[in-house]
């Protein structure tokens, strides 16, 4: 599972992925390359994040 996050909506994304996987989540930066044309998967603004649990 990955969730795309903007600033204000990281800790929803760490908070879902807990709850719907239960797994400790790994966060990381989107790649330069991608921050462009990813968006938070919460609103319409640019991802900053990656949420994931691998």
């Amino acid at each position: 599972m990955k969730i795309y996050s903007c600033q204000m909506h990281i800790d929803q994304a760490l908070d879902e992925l807990i709850e719907k996987e239960e797994v400790y989540p790994v966060m990381k930066a989107v790649p330069e390359s991608e921050k462009l044309s990813t968006k938070c998967t919460y609103c319409n603004e640019s991802a900053l994040y990656v949420v994931a649990n691998k």
